[in-house]
């Protein structure tokens, strides 16, 4: 840029901002605009690079520094592009900052805005990186030992308040990169690979629970690395018992009055999972009401049900709870039958349970 011609735009800027311009002179001043790029520095070497990404929804300030006041401000495309307000020629400050995030550029850039255009303000920001890596618990002990395989393609991801998604290698290993700083959790797919296999016992080399297959809560800085937050998975050996309450004697229940109906399942085996919960209802029953820690599919003719959490191992219980009616007597019995979301169940014999409501034929 030429020193002679800017030094006389900015004297002839700063001078008619001192004299006062005419409104009509201020109508018709010749403009331009700042374009520039926020962007996910992911190696903070403070230069994009290809395919590291733009920062979507950023915001970029900037202000008149000859005029002193604000000039506007601009966000960024999905890409990280933007584009400012018409700027009238003169001296301006473009600032970009995130205390969510680590910048590897200057927070503040200066930009003489002319007839000779500007050259792009880029900014580069780094986010927390979260790393991990997903393996088989052959053993199903809970740890990783010498010679358990890695598990690529299996999905990893970020909840509240951000959602980032990773997928691990053929090495078992996953990155979750460009996360803001503060409080989350990561949750890992409910089966990996071909044999379905379901998440291994936490608590040891596995950071990831049975009850909603997510880690603990993760605190992380601007630009930090967390490492080692990893995944085992096993061979399913679910063993579910389902019983059947109520709230009064079921065959007491006349025409018209309501019964309800407590399902319980535990899980008697040593793998965490997820059950549907299926009620064969026959002629005469009208279902009125579902609750529970459950996802109701369908309530049609059958009612499917499935639990919103795995159910764990141990002697804790799963409750689900319903209200019938009875509408005609019944001819044959309520029908009500458990399987696990993944697999089979070590002991299919009490998988099933039946129900007479009514006085019995």
């Amino acid at each position: 840029m030429n020193l002679r011609r800017t030094a006389v735009v900015l004297a002839g800027v700063s001078l008619l901002s001192l004299t006062g311009m005419p409104a009509q002179a201020e109508d018709i001043a010749p403009t331009g605009v700042v374009t520039g790029r926020v962007w996910f520095d992911r190696n903070a070497d403070g230069a994009a690079q290809p395919g590291e990404p733009g920062a979507g929804e950023a915001e970029v300030s900037f202000y008149d520094v000859l005029r002193q006041r604000p000039a506007g401000k601009a966000a960024t495309d999905e890409d990280g592009r933007y584009r400012s307000p018409a700027l009238r020629f003169g001296l301006y400050k473009i600032s970009h900052h995130r205390s969510e995030y680590a910048a590897t550029t200057s927070p503040v850039r200066f930009a003489l805005v002319s007839a000779e255009g500007i050259r792009p303000a880029d900014f580069g920001i780094r986010g927390a990186t979260v790393t991990g890596l997903i393996w088989q618990d052959t053993d199903r002990d809970g740890r990783r030992d010498q010679g358990e395989p890695a598990l690529p393609e299996v999905q990893v991801s970020s909840v509240k308040p951000i959602t980032r998604y990773a997928v691990s290698g053929p090495d078992g290993r996953y990155r979750l990169e460009d996360l803001p700083a503060g409080r989350f959790q990561l949750k890992a797919s409910s089966v990996a690979g071909p044999a379905q296999l379901t998440l291994t016992r936490p608590g040891r080399d596995n950071a990831f629970t049975w009850g909603s297959y997510t880690t603990r809560e993760l605190r992380v800085r601007p630009g930090e690395t967390v490492r080692g937050v990893d995944a085992g998975y096993a061979e399913s050996r679910y063993d579910g018992a389902l019983a059947i309450s109520t709230d009064r004697d079921p065959q007491t229940v006349a025409v018209g009055e309501p019964l309800k109906i407590t399902v319980h399942l535990a899980n008697r085996g040593d793998t965490g999972q997820r059950v549907a919960v299926s009620l064969y209802p026959p002629a005469g029953v009208r279902i009125s009401g579902v609750s529970g820690d459950w996802t109701v599919v369908s309530t049609g003719p059958t009612v499917l049900a499935n639990s919103v959490h795995a159910i764990e191992p141990g002697a804790r219980e799963c409750a689900l709870t319903l209200t019938v009616v009875l509408e005609r007597p019944l001819t044959e019995p309520l029908q009500f039958r458990q399987r696990p979301e993944v697999g089979g169940d070590r002991d299919p014999g009490n998988d099933d349970g039946y129900l007479w409501v009514g006085r019995r034929p």
